[in-house]
């Protein structure tokens, strides 16, 4: 009897420590739309594990690569309590903030491969405190104050900070008074009114001083006469690789490029792949893509980032 009750107590204990152990560490995998999945489909895996009275979570590329650390008040994963860092597949930091209950608070900082890309002050899930952001593509940065997740006072942008290229001011989050530019020596390039959001009366002046025709601050990039020619040269130029027609093969291609400040297509690269004939193709699509009209800030052309979803699909 004394053997069968130590025997019992062994097989409880076992049983215990089997459930502990499931408990503090589970592992899930997830495809490229983050939808949960068999491991041998999987582009991430993720590993749940509890800490007191919290849920520390690890998100992996399927690469064993970090993705996420961060941490939940529940195992239903559904509000963020702690820290959260994000990092890129090369292992660049991209962004970290604390959150209290599901809402961002503290300062929040993103990265670009290092590069500090935005600091913002948060109060109870809203932007509040000085924010600061910065373009790499362009090499501008803009800051200035946020009340209850609306732009306050005055913003500032430049390249350098002692050297202002604009002035604008906010109030209620909404443009109002004066928006001035100026160029690198000082000398005011615009001077424009703003009630409301809406532009009231502008000026543009030459780098003498001299008065200009008027034109607008920030205009985007455009492919010949807009969207309508767009997706003509999109369909015209589109391929179907006929390996992946022959073997059933579909997908959605997510790619990034960059429009340069000369309007050139650049720095094509695939987001989210799916099969690697498929990638080629959609990168093929854009690379003797036309030049484009650039974007442009204050008369100036500068380079501007966009995305593009291909979908393969066969009917």
């Amino acid at each position: 009897m004394k053997s069968l009750k130590l025997l019992s107590i062994l097989f409880f204990l076992f049983i215990t420590i089997s459930i502990q152990a499931k408990d503090k560490q589970d592992t899930l995998y997830f495809d490229l739309a983050w939808k949960k999945c068999t491991k041998s489909k999987s582009s991430f895996y993720r590993i749940v594990s509890k800490e007191t009275d919290t849920y520390k979570v690890m998100d992996y590329y399927i690469t064993d690569t970090l993705q996420m650390i961060g941490y939940y008040t529940s195992k239903k994963l559904k509000v963020k309590n702690g820290i959260f860092q994000y990092y890129s597949e090369d292992g660049f930091l991209t962004s970290e903030g604390l959150y209290q209950f599901g809402k961002e608070e503290g300062v929040h900082l993103s990265y670009n491969k290092g590069v500090l890309i935005s600091q913002v002050n948060y109060l109870n899930g809203m932007r509040n405190g000085h924010a600061l952001y910065f373009s790499p593509i362009n090499g501008r940065t803009i800051e200035g104050e946020c009340v209850l997740n609306k732009n306050e006072g005055l913003w500032l942008s430049y390249k350098v900070p002692s050297i202002i290229l604009l002035k604008k001011n906010y109030v209620g989050g909404k443009l109002n008074g004066p928006f001035q530019s100026y160029y690198e020596n000082g000398n005011i390039k615009r001077r424009d009114m703003y009630a409301q959001d809406s532009l009231t009366r502008g000026n543009c002046f030459a780098l003498d001083g001299s008065e200009i025709p008027y034109f607008e601050y920030e205009t985007d990039a455009i492919y010949k006469s807009g969207p309508e020619d767009y997706r003509k040269y999109l369909s015209d130029h589109f391929e179907y690789p006929e390996y992946c027609i022959n073997k059933n093969i579909k997908g959605k291609v997510y790619l990034s490029f960059i429009i340069n400040e000369k309007g050139e297509v650049s720095e094509i690269k695939v987001v989210k792949g799916a099969h690697p004939k498929l990638n080629a193709a959609a990168v093929n699509v854009f690379k003797d893509m036309p030049n484009w009209t650039p974007a442009k800030i204050d008369g100036e052309g500068v380079s501007s980032y966009f995305n593009q979803v291909i979908n393969f699909q066969l009917d």
